[in-house]
């Protein structure tokens, strides 16, 4: 049973020396992290490949796929120093950090969705409709 008296206290955090090995939270560090690469790979299949032909989506997929793939390989390194027992490296703090970041991120990542990424698009779809009644170029 775990007590929950212990994340009041700070040693808690900065252990430098936290279990390792196969401590309680591998498997599920090692699946969280899994799902984002999954998730990343998943980003850069769809928005990179097949919506290549329309810029706003690319650049979403670019900024998604830099994020998770970023946070997932870090979270592999991190639970690798946890695993091995590494001094400081593993400390719990440090996946605080990460989690933080990462949530930071992900709050830049939206808020480019919300705010730039309705104009890009906007601005596509009229340069499109331009381009759609401009005169073409004849063959010679």
């Amino acid at each position: 049973m775990f007590d929950f008296r212990v994340l009041a206290d700070w040693s808690y955090y900065f252990d430098p020396r936290p279990t390792s090995g196969m401590f309680d939270w591998l498997i599920p560090l090692i699946a969280f992290f899994g799902l984002m690469l999954v998730a990343a790979v998943y980003c850069k299949l769809v928005f990179g490949f097949y919506r290549k032909d329309k810029p706003h989506d690319r650049e979403l997929g670019e900024r998604l796929f830099s994020w998770l793939i970023t946070i997932s390989i870090i979270g592999f390194i991190y639970t690798f120093f946890r695993y091995e027992g590494i001094v400081y490296l593993s400390a719990r703090i440090v996946l605080i950090l990460i989690l933080i970041g990462g949530t930071y991120w992900g709050w830049l990542v939206w808020k480019f969705y919300r705010t730039k990424f309705g104009q890009i698009k906007d601005n596509f779809h009229k340069k499109k409709e331009q381009k759609r009644y401009m005169p073409k170029k004849r063959k010679k």
